[in-house]
């Protein structure tokens, strides 16, 4: 049986003198898709970057946190096997870096090329069936700051898979996207996981949770309040308790949608 991808036994972290995260116990097995669900400040970006090991639990008896079976992996070695994509690595990108010298970027990990990198014959032709695979095709060569929004958040979805990752972690992604950039974004983000990428998602919308995703763990003030299935979590009753707000819930074809009553 393969390591979980996370396997937390009483987690807790703190953001300087705030506990985000409260004793927390969680494992997502490896290959599975999950979405975090809670309003903001309720841990579940934190939950993410506790995966990417941009931050650290407590160290204590009895504490575990381990990542693909592992208590310490290498950062090197995991940045290869997680990719992940924010809103904020929309603007960290070297002014006259193309778009598919965006997405050759994935394969070093850096926010653009530069000289001491060598860059394959492979790699230009892996970006170039990235770049068309999320839509961006005859786009290669326009720079990054001249796409649009939705076009710069597919182009990090191509940047972060080109080397090959196993998982996608992604953090409210469809964050200052318009109505059509939306739609085309969880479009794609359904293709992925048709295809067997394996999404791990924070939101605190539930339109963008994907079809495709059935496992939803709910956090408020940095603890775990529910993890099971959509049609069991995703109700009226759960969500206006989650959100403190009267909320009527509805879902049609997997698709689900709130609306404060």
């Amino acid at each position: 049986m393969s390591a979980a991808l996370l396997e937390l036994d009483g987690a807790t972290v703190y953001r300087g003198a705030n506990k985000v995260l409260d004793n927390l116990s969680l494992t997502i097995a490896r290959g599975e898709s999950a979405v975090l669900l809670g309003a903001n400040g309720s841990g579940k970006s934190t939950l993410l970057k506790l995966l990417t090991r941009d931050i650290y639990a407590v160290e204590r008896d009895g504490v575990r946190v381990k990542i693909f079976g592992q208590q310490r992996p290498v950062i090197a070695e995991l940045r290869r096997r997680i990719a992940s994509v924010s809103s904020d690595q929309q603007q960290q990108f070297e002014p006259d870096v193309s778009l598919r010298g965006a997405v050759v970027s994935g394969f070093f990990g850096s926010n653009g090329l530069y000289h001491y990198q060598t860059i394959s014959a492979d790699m230009l032709a892996a970006a170039d069936d990235w770049i068309e695979r999320v839509g961006l095709a005859g786009l290669g060569q326009r720079r990054f700051h001249q796409l649009s929004t939705g076009q710069q958040r597919r182009a990090l979805i191509a940047r972060a898979l080109v080397a090959g990752a196993e998982v996608l972690v992604l953090d409210e992604p469809t964050s200052g996207l318009d109505i059509a950039a939306t739609a085309s974004y969880l479009a794609l983000l359904d293709e992925l996981l048709a295809g067997g990428t394996a999404v791990v998602l924070a939101t605190h919308h539930i339109e963008e949770i994907p079809a495709a995703i059935d496992r939803v763990v709910l956090f408020s003030d940095g603890v775990v309040v529910g993890d099971g299935d959509k049609a069991t979590l995703l109700t009226s009753a759960q969500l206006s308790a989650l959100f403190g707000v009267p909320l009527q819930v509805s879902c049609s074809a997997q698709r689900y949608t709130a609306q404060v009553v």
